[in-house]
């Protein structure tokens, strides 16, 4: 029995520290959640600044070098958003900086390949997805990880209990 509660205190401790984890990363500063879509887009391309569902007023401000001005953002599609005009800049990866209402800033990132009228492809290829966000992974594979090892100790436990009942 001691082992049960051993299993249980370890996965609910784990899972209190997945939980902080990923609020820590959209905690203010938060990398990634602000999004531009679609991205990667080019100089002249209108594209859609989008909060990540962060600001918990209804409006926001979001600026980055890519674009032509500043973005007011106000409630679409369930977070806050606005349009923006990509700039006339070289090809690259540019920050995304939404403040809130309250002052609370995140960031984000948006894909600019470049202005090259004639639409016929230059240099080698761009590697990776061009998306605007980063990876969410590390908190889901850590819950499934945990969730495994508690299934395992539990298992060990339900073994060890029959042996001892025979």
């Amino acid at each position: 029995m001691r082992v049960v509660r051993v299993a249980a205190t370890g996965l609910a401790a784990g899972t209190l520290v997945l939980a902080g984890s990923s609020a820590a990363f959209g905690a203010n500063g938060g990398l990634g959640v602000v999004q531009a879509q679609p991205s990667p887009s080019r100089p002249g391309a209108i594209v859609t600044v989008y909060d990540g569902a962060q600001c918990a007023g209804t409006a926001a401000t979001a600026v980055s070098r890519a674009f032509t001005g500043s973005v007011t953002m106000a409630p679409l599609a369930g977070m806050l958003g606005g349009s923006a005009t990509i700039a006339n800049v070289p090809g690259g990866k540019y920050v995304i900086t939404v403040t809130c209402g309250g002052g609370k800033t995140f960031t984000g990132f948006t894909n600019v390949t470049g202005n090259n009228p004639s639409g016929n492809p230059t240099g080698g290829a761009a590697t990776g997805d061009g998306a605007s966000q980063a990876s969410v992974t590390s908190p889901i594979a850590g819950g499934a990880l945990l969730a495994a090892a508690g299934a395992g100790l539990g298992f060990i436990a339900l073994r060890r209990r029959a042996s001892r009942n025979n």
